[in-house]
């Protein structure tokens, strides 16, 4: 067991080798430290401490790496920079299984592999002054809580972390709860069940499933099991849900108190309802209504990419809606309460219309395509106009 101490000069460190058997060692770089410097732990459990407080640092761009991608080892290897001028510190580590760094005055930009914690590693960051931002991976883990409180310290059971202003973070399987503060932060999801809060500022959630899944997103978000009903994720205090679904068929509601949606449906027989009434007129569009398309109101909307049908009541503004027909695929289509008009590429002369109560169905002759109009007063074929007198009408929220 050894101790390693950086100085101003150049320093390459290496583990002690008693007997062909690595010791535990600790390397310390203080903020004294400078050179182009090398710790290698060659083995063992071994501990390397970093410490920068106050040195006066430029931003850097920071890299935490786990160990040539084995996770068994628990090892860390990386580059850290912190300093200016003359009393620059750049240290290449290797097989380093503790890591503890305090970084300078900078505003840095941590990137950090986290997966050695799920074999023995353990991790302390701390980003000093500055306007410092944790990008943090913890995929190789199960149950982690990660928790950013509003004095801006943070509880976790993976490792200690400090003085960030900006988090990205991604979990893994098992149970987890991230919470984030003040900053415009990203959280990913990829699997397990999850509790996401946001915080303040300009949040998103970007959520990975494997299995048929029900989303419902607003101003919060659920995330059940369509076969079970079982919850698996919520979230809250986000500003943008990126929702990369399944190639099952996953079904998405979306109301106009959410307000940014972008929906990966990838495959499966996907469903989209959206209930927008409330929500303030888009100043913008045509909504696009197909395939991939998109709707929209004046706080966001949603758009999408592979979706097959569709029920959708708009905004109350005056909405022109594009659509594309696809044979197999359902279409529901409220306007709301202005005056709404839709266009569509096909001839009218191919599908009849028939009333039903407030709504107009149309059906193409061969009956492979339809689609159901309800406060919608002006259509556009490809061979002209058709205008749909609006009867009495009562919502019924099948959308909702």
């Amino acid at each position: 067991m050894a101790l390693f101490t950086g100085t101003s000069g150049d320093d390459s460190f290496y583990g002690e080798v008693i007997n062909s058997v690595s010791q535990n060692d600790t390397f310390i770089f203080p903020g004294t430290a400078g050179g182009n410097d090398y710790a290698d732990g060659l083995g063992g459990h071994d501990s390397l401490i970093i410490n920068q407080a106050g040195a006066n640092s430029p931003a850097y761009a920071q890299y935490i790496h786990a160990g040539n991608g084995n996770y068994v080892n628990g090892q860390f290897f990386g580059n850290f920079r912190g300093g200016i001028g003359s009393s620059v510190l750049a240290l290449a580590y290797t097989d380093i299984e503790s890591l503890s760094i305090t970084f300078g005055d900078g505003n840095d930009i941590v990137f950090a592999d986290a997966s050695p914690l799920a074999s023995g590693g353990s991790l302390s960051l701390d980003g000093g002054f500055g306007n410092n931002t944790l990008d943090i991976a913890f995929s190789q883990t199960s149950n982690t809580t990660f928790v950013v409180q509003s004095n801006g310290q943070v509880v976790s059971n993976r490792g200690n972390y400090a003085n960030f202003a900006t988090y990205s973070i991604s979990t893994g399987g098992g149970t987890n709860t991230v919470t984030t503060a003040g900053g415009d932060d990203t959280i990913y999801s990829t699997g397990g069940s999850n509790s996401v809060d946001g915080g303040y500022g300009y949040d998103r959630w970007n959520s990975y499933r494997t299995d048929a899944a029900t989303y419902h997103l607003s101003n919060t978000a659920s995330v059940t099991d369509t076969a079970t009903g079982l919850l698996l994720d919520t979230a809250s205090n986000i500003e943008q849900y990126n929702i990369y679904a399944t190639n099952w068929a996953d079904t998405f509601h979306v109301d106009g108190s959410a307000k940014q949606s972008l929906i990966y449906a990838v495959g499966g027989n996907d469903s989209l309802f959206v209930d927008f009434r409330g929500a303030a007129p888009a100043s913008f569009g045509p909504h696009m209504l197909s395939f991939d398309g998109g709707l929209y109101h004046a706080n966001g909307g949603v758009q999408w990419f592979g979706v097959e049908n569709f029920d959708v009541i708009l905004d109350d503004g005056n909405s022109n809606v594009i659509v594309t027909i696809i044979a197999g695929s359902t279409y529901r289509i409220d306007g709301g309460l202005g005056e709404n008009t839709l266009q569509i590429g096909e001839l009218s002369t191919n599908f009849t219309r028939v009333q039903d109560g407030d709504s107009y169905i149309f059906t193409s002759l061969d009956g492979a395509k339809s689609f159901t109009l309800l406060r919608i007063d002006h259509v556009l074929f490809a061979d002209g106009w058709v205008h749909l007198p609006r009867p009495g009408v009562t919502i019924t929220g099948t959308a909702a």
